[in-house]
């Protein structure tokens, strides 16, 4: 189960390939499936790996930079007007809204942590203009699998990509219980 990987119960070792989660049973599953993060872009046997930071520390402020200047990222920050959960409109002003919040956090931030969460801020929500409306949040035609997919092709830090696609399971779950 992903929780087992998360939670640090399954062991998180590379493949040969330096990617992906393996327990010792093989290929970590759930729900018959592989797991997401081994579904995302992979280096392919004798081909560049671009991503930033890959099998060593990843400098997330060279991955940040990486991501704002992505055409991928650009075409789809003016998507969206107001709607449940999201009253400030395009993703643009989304962002810019929770970006305010982490400036004002970032004192108490180790460097570390402010890039990560910067990371997530600017992809999280960054691909609802390409995803399929109504989809599960695993589908790979959600905006979480779509942003999942996207930093994976520039990071690979499986903390961030688990976040980047379940970013919505807590408020779902609020939305059940409250």
């Amino acid at each position: 189960m992903i929780s087992d990987v998360i939670n640090g119960r399954g062991r998180n070792i590379a493949n040969p390939n330096g990617l992906g989660f393996e327990d010792q049973n093989g290929p970590t599953k759930e729900n018959g499936t592989e797991l997401l993060l081994r579904k995302t872009p992979s280096v392919v046997a004798g081909t560049t790996d671009i991503r930033i930071g890959c099998g060593q520390m990843t400098d997330y402020e060279k991955v940040y930079n990486a991501i704002v200047g992505d055409p991928r990222y650009q075409r789809n920050l003016d998507w969206g007007e107001a709607r449940p959960g999201h009253p400030e409109g395009t993703v643009r002003a989304h962002i810019a809204e929770i970006e305010a919040n982490l400036e004002a956090l970032r004192p108490k931030l180790s460097a570390s942590h402010y890039w990560k969460l910067k990371i997530l801020i600017h992809t999280h929500d960054s691909f609802k203009r390409e995803a399929l409306q109504g989809v599960a949040i695993t589908a790979p035609e959600s905006h979480a699998s779509l942003a999942c997919a996207f930093l994976a092709s520039l990071c690979h830090d499986p903390d961030l990509l688990a976040m980047v696609q379940y970013h919505d399971e807590p408020f779902a779950l609020a939305a059940i219980f409250l």
